[in-house]
């Protein structure tokens, strides 16, 4: 029981020590203006400016980051078997990362 509390108590202390809350004034997570660009596409989606394309196996990918303008060169994949979900990434199923470089 000693050990549960004292683990409470350093993760209290482990917050205070990795910044300023959500809700910070400078931070406006919650309720701060929104106008990333996935954001953006969600609203021309909403209001039908924008369809995205579903096709082959891919799916929706290359429409959605056409969209998001982020060029198709830019992924990333990972085949790690060290993983901690190795068991779900191999060659036909690997995690993909999606960079854009300014």
């Amino acid at each position: 029981m000693l050990g549960i509390a004292g683990a409470v108590v350093a993760l209290g202390e482990l917050n205070d020590r990795l910044g300023p809350s959500r809700d910070h004034p400078a931070i406006q997570y919650r309720d701060g203006p929104l106008t990333d660009p996935v954001t953006t596409l969600n609203q021309k989606l909403d209001s039908g400016d924008v369809r995205l394309e579903f096709v082959g196996p891919q799916g929706y990918l290359r429409s959605l980051l056409a969209a998001l303008q982020v060029p198709i060169e830019s992924q990333i994949a990972v085949f790690s078997k060290t993983s901690q979900q190795f068991e779900r990434i191999g060659p036909g199923n690997p995690r993909t990362i999606f960079l854009t470089i300014p």
